[in-house]
């Protein structure tokens, strides 16, 4: 009976902390989102640097293009589509949604 007490104390403090994890992961992410982001500027910023490399930093991690540059080929208010480029033969097109970018580095 002893063990079950144990094992019961140690599954609740399981919930407790990965309850407190998903907190401080929506603390990040309501932190993020208050930081007003002018779309306009950066859709002009998109359109004057189409056809170079940049590096493109997102709200939620984007695990294909986490520290990779690509190249924007075409965007309009609500969608981008970029190209990345990995080897010389392979190349990647991906269609991504402007409210998801946070930031966009010219390289």
């Amino acid at each position: 009976m002893e063990y079950l007490g144990y094992a019961l104390a140690l599954l609740a403090l399981g919930i407790a902390v990965a309850a407190m994890h998903r907190i401080s992961i929506l603390e990040h992410k309501i932190k993020a989102l208050s930081e007003p982001i002018d779309y306009v500027v950066l859709i002009n910023t998109l359109k004057e640097n189409m056809g170079k490399e940049m590096k493109i930093d997102f709200f939620e991690d984007v695990t294909l293009l986490m520290g990779r540059k690509c190249v924007v080929l075409d965007l309009d208010d609500i969608w981008i589509m970029v190209q990345i480029r990995e080897k010389k033969t392979k190349e990647e097109k991906l269609l991504i949604r402007l409210d998801n970018i946070k930031n966009v580095t010219i390289l």
